[in-house]
């Protein structure tokens, strides 16, 4: 008997070490005011894919397809409904295609609303770093735009240059430009925009940080850095002791009759024992600071937002109501994070060498087999273009003049394989 209750106490230890670690993700959210539902979101996963939430802002997807920062929610597909004026309309779709590792290599996202459709093909270096996206957008199936952007870092792997050129136009947009400070915090943000011939400031963002390298000031300014120069608006943060997040938020705009910065809102935030928000506290500036309303946070044992609601504050009895007017509801899912992917773009390595090259390459799918090999500049121009007899292994003498660029392979039926980044010396 002892024997037996032996083995089988073995059988359930194994049974429970095969048991998988389930994580949750998002799969919906919906936010209702006055009691009525005014919008709504649904994410869409293969089995293994899943979200990262943080922030409130992280349960929405609201990733763009000039977005070049991480996912918060890395479903496959996502749908909005927003209200109309009798039941919720489909509003915007995202579409998410990935490669073997789970790099984003390819969204579209289309807007019922507008009937526009925009997408973005993406490029990365061996570092897996974004260096460059083809960017296309069509309203009721026109072309209105066909944009190469490419980007490039420090050596710290920061983003200090963000270039966008219209290959439809054939001419530059606009280009943002990155500083930081000797902690590789986030200084300053400038953005041109190119008009006729030249180019011009159009915005620039401050940030700054304590000793403690905490933000304590954003500023954003309208205009060159001369006498045109407009302010637009300000959020300047405290904190709390050693506190590492702010205990308040305090966001001016600028007056231009008056010259000086006006008081908007104002923010007290509470946190919880996970350092997350669980109180807001909101006032609002008139000829006085008025308190307006309280925003109070749920969360579950693991720290995922459950739902979050709104009371107003009553000015006759100097009290929150009993009753809030809004609530955020967001809804989950267990998953195994283990399971394979089910809808994964399949990956065709592309290795070129030598890369950085003086012109002279190779181009080397292994088994793949591609029959065209074409090379784009950084700003989206066709710099070289040649059709091949079908192999998996060619060389090529680009010669082009030294720069960075995009070389991509086809099969037979024009198909797009794959694109890696080449450096030309």
């Amino acid at each position: 008997m002892k024997s037996f209750l032996s083995i089988l106490l073995i059988l359930l230890s194994i049974t429970a070490l095969a048991q998988p670690t389930l994580k949750k993700r998002v799969i919906a959210t919906s936010y209702s005011i006055n009691g009525g539902i005014s919008d709504s979101n649904h994410y869409y996963y293969s089995m293994g894919r899943g979200s990262a939430n943080t922030t409130k802002e992280s349960y929405f997807d609201n990733y763009s397809c000039l977005s070049t920062g991480p996912q918060d929610i890395r479903s496959d597909s996502s749908i909005s409904w927003t209200s109309g004026s009798s039941s919720l309309l489909r509003n915007e779709t995202r579409i998410y295609k990935y490669n073997s590792d789970g790099t984003l290599i390819d969204m579209v996202l289309k807007n019922t609303s507008y009937a526009t459709s925009s997408r973005s093909e993406r490029y990365y270096n061996s570092s897996k770093q974004l260096v460059g996206q083809n960017y296309t957008d069509t309203m009721n199936g026109t072309e209105i735009a066909n944009d190469f952007r490419y980007y490039f870092y420090n050596t710290s792997g920061k983003l200090t240059v963000d270039s966008q050129y219209s290959q439809k136009n054939n001419f530059p947009v606009s280009v943002i430009k990155y500083s930081y400070n000797i902690k590789n915090y986030l200084t300053k943000e400038e953005s041109y925009v190119f008009i006729f011939t030249g180019w011009i400031l159009d915005n620039t963002s401050f940030h700054s940080y304590d000793a403690q390298d905490r933000k304590t000031l954003y500023r954003s300014d309208f205009g060159t850095i001369n006498a045109s120069k407009i302010y637009e608006s300000k959020d300047s943060f405290s904190y709390a002791g050693t506190y590492k997040f702010p205990a308040t938020k305090h966001h001016y705009t600028w007056d231009t009759l008056t010259s000086s910065w006006k008081n908007d809102y104002y923010h007290i935030y509470h946190y919880n024992s996970k350092d997350l928000i669980d109180t807001t506290y909101l006032y609002k500036y008139s000829t006085q600071w008025d308190t307006t309303e309280m925003n109070v946070n749920t969360y579950d044992t693991a720290g995922l937002l459950l739902y979050s609601k709104s009371y107003q504050y009553n000015t006759a009895t100097g009290t929150y109501r009993a009753n809030n007017y809004d609530e955020l509801k967001i809804y989950y899912e267990d998953y195994d994070p283990s399971l394979s992917i089910s809808n994964t773009a399949i990956t065709h390595n592309i290795t070129v060498t030598p890369n950085p090259s003086k012109g002279i390459i190779s181009v080397n799918t292994n088994t793949t087999t591609f029959s065209h090999v074409s090379i784009t500049d950084m700003q989206g121009r066709i710099v070289y273009n040649k059709a091949i007899p079908e192999t998996n292994n060619t060389v090529i003498n680009t010669q082009l003049v030294a720069g960075t660029y995009i070389l991509t392979i086809h099969n037979k039926q024009q198909t797009k394989i794959n694109s890696t980044q080449l450096v030309i010396q």
